[in-house]
């Protein structure tokens, strides 16, 4: 199963699309242009011109959509996208959120990708609203303790990718297994986690462990600017 999402264009991008020229501006073979080469032979299927690397801020932007049923729409960086992709996240899109009890109540058949992705979205609106009262004049602070500063874009992206990442050792069945059966260990156990980071195959098929697209992901830690602004 794939997560999709549809792409947020800057103005910038907006603008760039209005302003591209009719192709008919442009003669069909360069040698139309005194002194000009021949132009090369379009070959279908062929690329033409490579697309540039993604630079980093754009990496960080916000600019990838999706529609949950409760939460609404949610704003993706391409960062996160690449966790939500990797095969060891998209499992959670098989496994229900309330385990069988959509026999009983039908309309319980979201399933944990989902709920990951909303919880990501949530804890999002609260670490905001945490900035915005921070050094607000309704705190009074105390003889033991002061206020602290206001949430870094380097902290608000740690805030969302640890509520992306929060049930990514679930299994189907987990906490009856685990939890009323004792007989799985805890999903947010070390052993569970390290398991589903460092996993190498899946689907019999070998992919990069889970953990590098998290590193990757974490990298903008270093940047000036982040996934949240």
């Amino acid at each position: 199963m794939r997560f999709y999402t549809c792409t947020v264009a800057s103005s910038a991008e907006q603008e760039s699309l209005i302003e591209q020229p009719e192709a008919a501006e442009y003669p069909a073979n360069a040698a139309a242009i005194p002194g000009g080469e021949p132009a090369p032979e379009f070959v279908p299927g062929s690329v033409l011109v490579e697309p540039a690397a993604p630079s980093s801020n754009q990496l960080n932007e916000l600019n990838k959509e999706t529609l949950l049923p409760v939460t609404g729409m949610v704003r993706l960086s391409r960062r996160e996208l690449r966790v939500i992709d990797h095969p060891a996240f998209q499992r959670l899109f098989e496994i229900y959120q309330l385990g069988l009890a959509y026999l009983v109540y039908r309309g319980a058949t979201h399933m944990r990708g989902e709920h990951a992705i909303g919880t990501l979205e949530e804890a999002t609106k609260l670490a905001e609203a945490s900035r915005r009262n921070a050094g607000s004049a309704d705190v009074t602070p105390g003889n033991d303790w002061q206020p602290a500063e206001p949430l870094s874009n380097v902290e608000l992206s740690f805030v969302r990718l640890a509520a992306l990442l929060h049930d990514v050792g679930h299994i189907s069945a987990g906490h009856t297994l685990e939890d009323e059966l004792g007989l799985l260990s805890h999903h947010d156990a070390d052993a569970r986690i390290e398991m589903v980071l460092d996993k190498t195959t899946w689907h019999e098929r070998p992919y990069r462990p889970l953990l590098d697209s998290v590193t990757r992901a974490v990298s903008c830690g270093a940047q000036a600017s982040c996934c949240c602004s």
